[in-house]
């Protein structure tokens, strides 16, 4: 923020860290990164990047009295952490021995969970039937 004439106060200090745009680290490539800071007044803002890798890009940076929640793409799991956790769909689980590697299932989505266990290993039935529909009776939670 511009205080007087070529003096600057630094407001916020932060890093923005998209190395990995994999789908195993979020099912948002770019997401967006939102930083909050103490509401400020000034006629001139600028933003410093320090060290940006060459490969570093901006799509748009905006600033906004509207209240946000701080790296909320981060808390909704649309960006994780570099390294791969929870995984959505078209992503192979890792790490897995040979016979266990196969594709994720979307944890967020009631059909592809069903889906899922309906194509799991089941018991014998005891009554030799089973109720039809997703999940094949099996409650769903969530």
């Amino acid at each position: 923020m511009k205080q007087q004439e070529d003096e600057w106060t630094t407001i916020s200090e932060f890093e923005i860290n998209r190395s990995n745009p994999s789908l195993s680290v979020g099912f948002e490539l770019f997401a967006p990164v939102v930083i909050s800071f103490p509401a400020t007044t000034s006629t001139e803002f600028q933003l410093t990047l320090i060290n940006p890798s060459s490969q570093a890009r901006l799509a748009e940076v905006k600033l906004s009295g509207i209240p946000r929640i701080e790296r909320y793409s981060e808390k909704t799991l649309e960006k994780m952490h570099l390294t791969p956790l929870p995984t959505p769909t078209q992503v192979t689980n890792s790490p897995a021995s040979p016979e266990a590697t196969g594709l994720e299932v979307d944890k967020m989505s009631r059909k592809w969970i069903a889906e899922h266990f309906d194509r799991s290993p089941q018991p014998p039935e005891p009554t030799g039937s089973r109720p039809a529909g997703p999940g094949n009776g099996r409650r769903i939670i969530g």
